[in-house]
């Protein structure tokens, strides 16, 4: 059948014959709607800054208290679930792992990185949104304890770095007082002999740089190693929260995850018969044999179903796993680089002979050489040893033992209890409101009135349909007893109409409640 195109006027005129059902629907979902947004509670969200004033640390200390460590040590699950704990945060939330990662999104942290050489992080600003401003501030309160603690743990690695050189610092200075006697013995016989002089001299420069050198990169390679074996043991506890992750993947499968149970029924069975019978136990092998049975069902459902590793390949568990993979592998190449260059250097320092100097007036040749190689020692040892006094120097204003210290974190903003709610705006979402009910208005009018457009209605459509004009029409015509019923039945109707709408008022105010629309609208 044709159906007659409708202009704006038809439109309008169906909008006018159904003006009740469009107020009704409309009023209905409007009142639900506002119900709704009472409903919705009141955000307040509590700010810390925190300035990162000194970046200039020793490496020695940059292995535990970097600022990348710190940031890491924030959303690390050993911080949040003790805050969750405490504060009873995510009541709805039964199970820990997903309360944790709802904290995680609602947790802020914004870097604010330098503009200018040396580059790198300039402040980090952290907030946190919550329903009670008390929370929400004790919340960002407890993150910011954490770089406070990092200051003192700065200060403690300092103060405990400052008793090892210390140490170092005194062995070398016994070392002198034994050799010091010998050397000025030794310098006041070179005196008559000037080119031999020299050239031991510069045979002493030679193996002392050498000697520094192979100092230096023996500080370098001990940094590197401490620096690898706290990343391998950062890399180790992210295995961990990945391997968490892929086994919660894995378990949303259902069949996976009844295999999982199985696999893991059949294990302990194993365990039970290695303490009562021998490997070649017919009931050993039978179980040995399920077991290897499912572990083949299993990887050939993953490797049909890869969407649960293609999915924890992008998490940031995984990408921050990659990076922290790819620093291990950097480091380990920059270690076997070092040591190689050790091995040179002390290649080259064995090779070198030790310059024998014959000074005038001494008998013994053996005595002599005694002498040159006392004082190469020296020299060496003064090296050590006013390197490791420098080092002393900074250990000792780090850690805030000769006065006050910078610390590497400074908090410039506590974090204060809000006053004011800064969301949701409920303006906004009764303006949302609005345009939801007059489209569920308009939705409701389009479903009752969407049957007639494929009937005829009027003279109109008889028009459009056989494509004649209509010369005359017949109306209806009702007796008054007619019409009287007819008026009852649209008053019967219109109450009864009107009863409902009353009643699906706090059902929709339900449904908006569940869905909470209007809590993620607010959130934002």
């Amino acid at each position: 059948m044709l159906i007659r195109p409708r202009t704006i006027f038809d439109l309008l005129g169906i909008l006018w014959r159904r003006k009740g059902l469009l107020i009704i629907s409309t009023m209905i979902m409007l009142t639900g709607s506002y119900f709704a947004i009472k409903k919705v509670p009141s955000l307040y969200e509590a700010k810390a800054l925190i300035v990162v004033t000194n970046q200039s640390l020793p490496e020695v200390l940059q292995q535990s208290t970097s600022f990348s460590s710190v940031i890491q040590q924030q959303a690390s699950h050993d911080v949040l679930v003790p805050l969750i704990k405490r504060f009873r945060l995510y009541p709805a939330i039964k199970e820990y792992d997903f309360a944790l990662n709802a904290l995680r999104k609602d947790i802020k942290m914004d870097i604010k990185m330098r503009g200018y050489f040396p580059e790198g992080p300039e402040a980090v600003t952290i907030s946190y949104r919550n329903a009670d401003p008390d929370t929400s501030s004790m919340v960002v309160e407890q993150l910011v304890n954490n770089f406070e603690k990092a200051n003192d743990s700065i200060k403690q690695a300092a103060a405990d770095e400052v008793t090892r050189l210390s140490q170092k610092i005194s062995e070398i200075e016994g070392k002198l007082k034994q050799i010091a006697p010998e050397k000025d013995m030794a310098l006041i016989r070179s005196q008559s002999v000037t080119r031999m002089a020299t050239n031991a001299a510069t045979m002493r420069a030679q193996r002392s740089n050498t000697e520094s050198s192979i100092g230096a990169l023996s500080d370098k390679e001990y940094s590197i190693q401490r620096q690898i074996n706290d990343l391998q043991r950062l890399v180790i506890e992210q295995e961990k929260v990945v391997k968490t992750q892929n086994a919660t993947a894995r378990s949303s499968n259902p069949v996976i995850g009844q295999l999982l149970i199985r696999k893991s029924e059949l294990e302990a069975q194993i365990k039970v018969f290695q303490t009562q019978y021998t490997d070649k136990n017919p009931k050993v092998i039978s179980v040995r044999e399920q077991l290897n049975e499912i572990n083949k069902q299993i990887q050939i459902l993953e490797s049909a179903n890869p969407a649960t590793e293609a999915v924890s390949a992008v998490t940031p568990e995984s990408v921050e796993l990659k990076n922290l993979k790819k620093d291990l592998a950097r480091l380990e190449t920059e270690l076997e680089v070092t040591q190689r260059e050790l091995g040179r250097k002390k290649e080259s320092l064995s090779s070198m002979p030790i310059y024998s100097e014959d000074y005038s007036g001494l008998s013994d040749a053996a005595t002599a050489a005694s002498m040159s190689e006392s004082k190469s020692e020296y020299d060496r040892l003064l090296v050590r040893y006013n390197s490791l006094i420098d080092r002393q120097d900074s250990m000792i204003k780090l850690a805030g033992i000769s006065g006050s210290a910078t610390p590497m974190f400074q908090i410039v903003d506590a974090p204060l209890r809000p006053q004011h709610p800064v969301a949701p705006n409920k303006m906004i979402l009764y303006l949302f409101g609005l345009a939801l009910s007059i489209t569920v208005g308009l939705i409701m009018v389009i479903i009752f009135e969407l049957p007639k457009f494929v009937v005829l209605n009027d003279e109109r459509d008889i028009e459009y349909y056989i494509g004649a004009p209509v010369v005359a029409l017949i109306p209806r015509t009702y007796t008054s007893e007619e019409l009287s019923r007819h008026r009852r039945i649209r008053m019967t109707s219109s109450f009864i109409l009107l009863i409902m709408g009353f009643c699906m008022i706090p059902v929709v105010t339900v449904i908006l409640h569940k869905v909470q629309v209007f809590q993620i609208l607010g959130s934002r």
